[in-house]
């Protein structure tokens, strides 16, 4: 056990902070990147609120106390930017929402919030349920013959298809494949470069900058191709693309032409990757508690009937929704996140100096058993209001929280609820037995492998009605 003391003096009335045993130089990296979920958990375990860690050249201050969540990320969220852990990430988000701090975050969140509002919710719905509508056919005449298929890339497909109709005004088409293999080797990719020590330069073509660069392209010509069709068709509709052409196409030049690039990019990105994820993660952990599952299709049954969902609807779809909301504790798409101290701060009896990075990781606090008793279980009565009400705000934040809570928090809820039923009403999704399913932290929180499973029709039917 390793004492780490950032500015070398001692308090005898404020707690040491221990911290686990370190690599020269290297520090906790070794350990980190070796199995980063299982030692983010054990950390929390073992060392407890506020935990030193070195990480290569960083100093940063592991926070697992609901408490200090929330001063980070909204009490004191003005005193924390984005830190540097972000940059891998950069090529392929730019300067866009996710990315920019301070006036530009406030100023870009400002032309988009519109979009997820008001009269917009039920064109989105219908655009959603539209595109789950479509996938769903497509299942009757494919997985449903029996044939394993991983669900996996199907909740990429039809969350990108979901997302690129409710904010875009237009369908994915055959981009899907292309834009879910691209994202993949980009996250891969970006993933190593965080928890690298050094990054070479993606100007030399190395075999893995080689791959990262192609992909982006790829990723890239999608998104000039729907601003171009846009551009083609400007009266398609007052949706996010709309605004944002409004925003940054019409003064034409090249800042502006790339910050248009980096706000649709940046929300292709955080609008169906981690969408896709938790949903995937709803369907396994479904599968493997099908007393709930049953629940889930139940309820289904009794709100809609046969007939398609609709955004007046949500409410009906309660424990729907708390199931979605467990399966992101357990999973949650973004597993951890990190902010820069920009001035001296406290969090309780600790001094943050400045520099500090702040290592906020959702895994592991929403795993807690001082907040989450049997937190291994998958039980989504956790989510009852009376539940929420009884633990503190921070033991969950799928979302982050505060005023950089997640734009799309709602829409993707809201897409969760809608998929979720609409699959119910039609048809059955059972594991394929045998396998070993294991989540891969990336940027985003991944199953390792593929994940296969087998539909059948819903209730015994013979076939699923269109």
């Amino acid at each position: 056990m390793t004492v780490l003391e950032f500015d070398g003096t001692t308090n005898a009335n404020v707690p040491e902070l221990l911290s686990p045993p370190a690599f020269p130089v290297l520090g906790h990296l070794p350990a980190i990147r070796r199995d980063p979920l299982h030692y983010v958990a054990n950390l929390v375990a073992e060392y407890g609120d506020v935990i030193p860690l070195k990480l290569g050249p960083h100093r940063v201050l592991m926070v697992n106390h609901p408490d200090h969540i929330k001063h980070v990320l909204q009490d004191n969220f003005r005193n924390y930017r984005k830190s540097d852990f972000y940059e891998a990430v950069r090529p392929l988000l730019g300067d866009g929402i996710i990315m920019s701090d301070g006036e530009e975050w406030l100023s870009q969140r400002r032309t988009m919030v519109p979009a997820f509002q008001g009269v917009h919710l039920t064109r989105i719905g219908k655009a959603m349920t539209d595109a789950i509508a479509d996938m769903l056919d497509r299942w009757q005449g494919d997985q449903l013959s029996g044939r394993p298929f991983d669900i996996t890339a199907e909740m990429m497909k039809v969350t990108l298809d979901a997302l690129v109709r409710s904010l875009f005004g237009r369908r994915s088409g055959t981009q899907k494949e292309a834009f879910f293999d691209a994202i993949t080797v980009v996250l891969q990719r970006s993933e190593k470069r965080v928890w690298a020590l050094a990054n070479l330069p993606l100007s030399i073509p190395t075999p893995s900058n080689v791959k990262f660069v192609a992909a982006l392209r790829e990723l890239e010509a999608i998104v000039w191709s729907m601003i171009e069709q846009r551009r083609e068709n400007p009266a398609a509709g007052e949706d996010l693309l709309s605004m944002l052409m409004a925003a940054y196409d019409l003064g034409g030049s090249e800042a502006d032409l790339n910050m248009l690039r980096d706000q649709v990019m940046s929300m292709l990105l955080a609008g169906h990757e981690t969408t896709a994820n938790a949903l995937n993660w709803t369907w396994y952990l479904l599968s493997k508690n099908p007393g709930i599952e049953r629940r889930v299709r139940e309820e289904v049954r009794g709100a809609l009937g046969d007939r398609t969902p609709e955004f007046a609807d949500l409410p009906k779809l309660s424990y729907t929704k708390m199931v979605f909301e467990e399966a992101m504790r357990l999973y949650p798409p973004v597993w951890t996140m990190s902010r820069a101290a920009l001035e001296p701060d406290r969090l309780g009896d600790h001094e943050v100096e400045p520099g500090t990075t702040v290592m906020l990781c959702p895994y592991a606090v929403q795993r807690n058993p001082r907040y989450w008793p049997n937190p291994e279980g998958f039980d989504p009565e956790r989510f009852t209001p009376e539940a929420k009400k009884a633990r503190p705000r921070y033991a969950y934040f799928p979302f982050a929280g505060g005023a950089r809570v997640c734009l799309g928090q709602h829409f993707a809820t809201m897409e969760a609820q809608l998929l979720i039923a609409m699959v119910m009403q039609r048809c059955q999704l059972d594991l394929v037995p045998g396998q070993t399913i294991e989540p891969q932290p990336m940027i985003t929180l991944r199953p390792k492998d593929k994940v296969m499973m087998v539909a059948s029709p819903a209730d015994g039917q013979h076939q699923i009605a269109a």
